[in-house]
């Protein structure tokens, strides 16, 4: 689940991104035009993606966007979209390593959605990355990158989950090869979980995501994944 916190003055505009925002079932968003608390907001919300508005009258971005970067945690993270009205509203701004992009507010909501989809695939492929470790997968292999692409898939579009030779041929079209790669891509990614079935030395990760002594087939692994990156706050 990409968690996104929208802090935007205009009603109509609040309205517009909500309205394309409910469409995707892995967006977890928020949005207000409660300038005043936009710093309380964040930090109990802590979103993914943080799109804020420049022409706040009771604040301004610049001190918002300085005081996060002060943040151990936030400073190095690249998620704030930033919609403003004048290339005269930036100029304050001293530290540009959180922005993302930045978009006038007459920009068409398309550029805007395509953005925030670019850093949502980003931020999932984190995510992922960070269940790969935990299960002991590798990060940087042929077969990886195929079940990574394919968790992404079943995110964006959850339908394809209920068939997996349908989510396999999907995806192999994709990446230019065929369902059967796909499957083949998981029997080698998932390896290493099953050779731990069995065993007394379980490491805990995979004790905690996989029942012990069950084979680990690609149907349970996507059922267990995509319940772990939909829920997980981090």
């Amino acid at each position: 689940m990409v968690k996104i916190l929208a802090v935007i003055q205009n009603i109509e505009q609040n309205s517009q991104l909500c309205q394309y925002l409910t469409q995707d079932n892995n967006i977890d968003f928020k949005i207000t035009s409660d300038e005043v608390s936009v710093l309380k907001q964040y930090y109990d919300f802590r979103p993914d993606i943080f799109i804020l508005d420049t022409s706040f009258k009771n604040i301004k971005y610049s001190d918002v966007i300085n005081e996060l970067s002060l943040d151990d945690t936030e400073q190095f993270k690249c998620n704030t979209i930033l919609l403003y009205n004048s290339t005269t509203e930036l100029l304050n701004l001293a530290n540009w390593s959180k922005i993302y992009n930045i978009f006038l507010k007459t920009t068409d909501y398309k550029n805007i959605l395509k953005a925030i989809y670019e850093m949502s695939n980003y931020t999932l492929e984190r995510k992922i990355d960070r269940l790969f470790l935990k299960l002991h997968i590798p990060l940087e292999s042929s077969p990886s990158n195929r079940v990574r692409k394919t968790l992404i898939k079943c995110c964006n579009s959850p339908n394809l989950l209920g068939n997996l030779n349908t989510l396999f041929n999907t995806v192999g079209k994709e990446l230019g090869t065929t369902g059967e790669g796909i499957r083949s891509s998981f029997r080698t990614a998932l390896k290493p979980l099953n050779e731990f079935k069995d065993k007394e030395d379980l490491p805990f990760a995979i004790y905690k995501f996989f029942p012990k002594g069950e084979e680990v087939t690609p149907k349970l692994f996507l059922d267990i994944s995509i319940y772990y990156l939909k829920n997980t706050k981090k």
